[in-house]
């Protein structure tokens, strides 16, 4: 499966008896494997994006809280 120029994944299929596949078969089979690209590119594009985020949002949170006498101090970050 390639999308942009890049190979993303592979897709087999394969029958029980051995034979050709139809032109319009193959036609199908060539629009699915293109749709399961683009899927496939935009769960990993997905997944990077959600990566960094997770990585910008710890990095914003304090690793050391004031110490206050008498008061408990917690910090977090809320979306």
């Amino acid at each position: 499966m390639i999308v942009s120029g890049r190979v993303v994944g592979v897709l087999s299929v394969s029958w029980r008896e051995p034979g050709r596949a139809s032109e319009a078969a193959r036609r199908f089979l060539i629009t699915v494997a293109g749709m399961c690209a683009q899927a496939s590119a935009r769960a990993m594009l997905h997944e990077q994006t959600r990566t960094a985020a997770e990585a910008l949002q710890h990095a914003i949170v304090p690793p050391l809280t004031p110490t206050v006498a008498g008061v408990e101090t917690a910090a977090f970050y809320s979306a």
